[in-house]
């Protein structure tokens, strides 16, 4: 189920008709294998993927990725943040350019997708009129694909066209914290619904951040400002914090903890059994592989039940 080394996986049958979901990430130009594994499993599933990059990074990584297509913004955040990182605005302007892409996509570049052959379809229901987004699961390994979720940020979101009005200018970048917080919260704020992924469909290769606690502060400070020039429209009373700026310092991580309760407080559970179930196959799979088919066994007991649980809600409707 989870089977994405391969580069030319090809994706599930579709009909002629059919037009793909478009997936705009930002390739790292390090640790290119664990970038590739994530690529191709969307691809797999018959995404379209787009990666915005600088000119200096499109040439090298265009032939370690040719199934994506490459974007080069006209700026890059490196006279802040020290790296030619892609400005979330500036992924926005893309799908703005792009008037056929009803339904937009964002993933993280590492993020690896269950091979579940109905995600496109649930992602893009789930995101119609709205937003949904998911969580990780962190792994130490893809052998087995098992760890824990990661629920203080989210990796995946898809989005209805319309959100693209949501948003008023501001400095996030793909790279630093808070962009993935401020993506909901304007939504929300907009009156939007959001459904967030309670079944698993993503996992990620567990790593420490790749940016500073300055950063961190920074963009706590820039979620702020975007969220109270939001709210100072008139569109809903502000998201409630005691961790208001004073004297230009702020309790970062208590505005984190309430930034994260309001995600969580105002957003849909959204599960998904086809997704539990492919991922119990996962685990079976592997424990069949390693002679611990007792525990296999289990796991396909409890795939079972969740899939005859689904049929007789469906069979009851």
């Amino acid at each position: 189920m989870m089977n994405s080394d391969d580069a030319n996986a090809r994706p599930v049958a579709r009909p002629d008709n059919f037009v793909p979901l478009t997936i705009v990430t930002s390739i790292a130009p390090f640790d290119l294998s664990k970038q590739q594994r994530a690529t191709n499993s969307w691809l797999a599933l018959g995404f379209h993927v787009v990666s915005l990059n600088v000119e200096s990074e499109c040439a090298a990584l265009e032939a370690e990725f040719p199934n994506v297509e490459f974007h080069r913004p006209p700026r890059d955040g490196m006279a802040i943040a020290g790296k030619p990182l892609i400005y979330f605005d500036d992924i926005l302007d893309w799908y703005k350019t792009r008037p056929e892409q009803s339904i937009c996509g964002i993933v993280n570049s590492d993020i690896v997708m269950a091979n579940v052959s109905c995600a496109m379809e649930v992602l893009r229901l789930s995101a119609k009129n709205g937003m949904v987004i998911s969580s990780r699961i962190d792994v130490a390994s893809f052998d087995p694909p098992v760890g824990e979720w990661y629920p203080e940020g989210y990796d995946l979101f898809f989005f209805d066209r319309a959100l693209l009005d949501c948003y008023i200018p501001s400095k996030f970048m793909r790279g630093m914290p808070w962009w993935d917080y401020w993506a909901p919260s304007a939504a929300l704020l907009r009156g939007y619904p959001v459904r967030r992924l309670t079944s698993p469909l993503i996992y990620h290769h567990k790593h420490a951040v790749n940016y500073s606690e300055d950063a961190y502060l920074q963009y706590a400070l820039e979620y702020i400002d975007r969220m109270t020039g939001v709210s100072l429209a008139g569109l809903r009373q502000r998201l409630p914090s005691a961790s208001i700026r004073a004297e230009y310092s702020i309790d970062a991580h208590k505005l984190w903890n309430e930034t994260f309760a309001f995600v969580r407080d105002h957003t849909q559970e959204l599960p998904v059994p086809a997704f539990d179930v492919a991922a119990l196959e996962i685990q079976a799979q592997w424990l069949a592989d390693h002679d611990r088919p007792t525990e296999a066994a289990k796991m396909i007991e409890i795939a079972v039940s969740i899939v005859a649980d689904l049929n007789r809600n469906l069979a009851a409707a």
